[in-house]
């Protein structure tokens, strides 16, 4: 007979976060708020980084302060330098921190959208040239994109080359720095502050009417995008990787 096969070391699993340290790179709200949620949950270590220090503040708060707080921007090296400058300091980081301007193309200028680009691309570029060398054995690296990939919308063609860029640039980093994990969720439709800024600051009524005409009946919620998360650092054996959180929005 023969001999059954040893349980791996670390099952797949969120639980086998408990104990791990996360940097979540705009934790302050929105889908990374609710990835450290999860996470302290769970039992994980998380220290959540964001450029608005009241805003850190609260989430703090709400989490019963049982997170650490920085103050950085993936638009500003110096503050990225600092949240890198102790080696082996975070077994993961997930990043959602980003800008997302718009406009017609025939009346924006590039300036406006400058920081679209930055953030994303080369934000999504620093993180990683930081983070690699700094990060615990087994470790990870998780980004968000966005269905405008597939589904671009008027006014928003350079949002859409921002987050193809991300997916790309998260493949190829997946290559160059193995055997670290580098990932990325696509998340669509999910009620966070963002979302509701694109449609005007769109209240729970109005937010509950984008969603009835969605393949589920409704927007997604922050959790369901942040689980995606949790599960490209848990399992060990992904990497390269478009997690896809959109409720079907490529289906219809």
């Amino acid at each position: 007979m023969n001999e059954p096969t040893a349980i791996a070391a670390r099952l797949p699993l969120p639980q086998a976060l408990a104990g791990q340290s996360v940097l979540i790179i705009g934790g302050s709200s929105g889908i990374g708020f609710a990835a450290a949620q999860l996470l302290v949950e769970i039992g994980a270590h998380v220290t959540l980084a964001a450029r608005e220090g009241d805003r850190l503040a609260s989430a703090a708060t709400h989490l019963n302060r049982q997170v650490q707080t920085v103050q950085a921007d993936v638009g500003d090296l110096a503050t990225l330098q600092a949240l890198f400058a102790k080696p082996a300091q975070y077994d993961h980081v997930f990043v959602t921190a980003g800008a997302l301007a718009g406009g017609p193309i025939g009346s924006t200028d590039v300036a406006t959208l400058r920081s679209t680009i930055d953030s994303h691309i080369w934000g999504t570029y620093e993180v990683a040239r930081l983070a690699a060398p700094q990060l615990q054995a087994g470790g990870s690296m998780t980004f968000i994109s966005n269905s405008f990939v597939y589904r671009p919308l008027q006014g928003v063609a350079v949002g859409a080359a921002a987050m193809a860029g991300v997916e790309g640039l998260v493949r190829a980093l997946a290559l160059e720095l193995a055997p670290l994990r580098v990932n990325v969720v696509r998340a669509a439709n999910i009620d966070t502050p963002m979302l509701r800024a694109f449609y005007g600051g769109a209240n729970d009524a109005q937010v509950a009417t984008i969603g009835s005409g969605l393949l589920l009946g409704r927007v997604g919620r922050a959790e369901e995008a942040a689980s995606a998360a949790l599960f490209c650092m848990s399992n060990p054996y992904v990497t390269g990787s478009v997690v896809v959180v959109d409720g079907g929005t490529s289906l219809v």
